[in-house]
């Protein structure tokens, strides 16, 4: 064991020998909204079980009101929305009220919307707020963003330094892509990991 050896240029000459060009966007991995797969991932969340996880969020204590919610993370929320000048009630994307009520902008699948809690909801609401707050203003429902759900809003990252990258894809991570309105499905996560 030499002293001097520093295992960080090691470790960087092995990921510059690791590293291949881009070949396809990550688009390219995403199925059309034609294809069998998500057309019966639509069905099933528009029946039974899809309609049972709607009627449990409807019933969930409003995210906002500290008194009966008594989330952890709204002090998250509030602090996210106050460094970044959005209001509390600017909701521009999901629209989300207590009890429930949505509105979706249109794109977005209210049908999956509605199996969210209002933490998801805030989340999207906080980064398309911060999307269109930047110094160079972009529509996330028209730009190549990749969002982290399973993430707390100060964790998951709003843009990444290039537009059409994707953050980390995890099999748990439930990753939104604004641009499509839906989620980013398993078999895709699949995809994009070479398998």
């Amino acid at each position: 064991d030499d002293p001097e050896d520093d295992l960080g240029d090691y470790f960087l000459e092995i990921m510059k020998h690791l590293e291949t060009p881009l070949l396809y966007s990550m688009d390219a991995f995403l199925l059309p909204e034609t294809h069998d797969r998500i057309r019966c991932f639509r069905e099933a969340l528009r029946s039974g079980p899809g309609l049972m996880v709607h009627r449990d969020r409807a019933k969930e204590p409003n995210f906002w009101d500290w008194d009966e919610a008594g989330i952890k993370d709204l002090t998250l929320h509030k602090a996210f929305r106050q460094n970044r000048g959005i209001e509390d009630e600017v909701r521009w994307l999901t629209g989300w009220k207590p009890k429930g009520k949505l509105k979706v902008a249109p794109g977005c699948w209210p049908e999956l919307f509605k199996c969210w809690n209002h933490r998801r909801f805030d989340l999207i609401d906080c980064f398309s707020s911060t999307t269109i707050r930047d110094g160079i203003s972009r529509d996330a429902l028209h730009h190549s963003y990749t969002w982290d759900l399973s993430q707390n809003v100060t964790r998951a990252p709003v843009r990444s330094s290039q537009l059409g990258v994707s953050a980390c894809v995890t099999p748990g991570g439930e990753i939104l892509i604004p641009s499509r309105g839906r989620s980013m499905m398993g078999f895709e996560k699949l995809l994009l990991q070479g398998i």
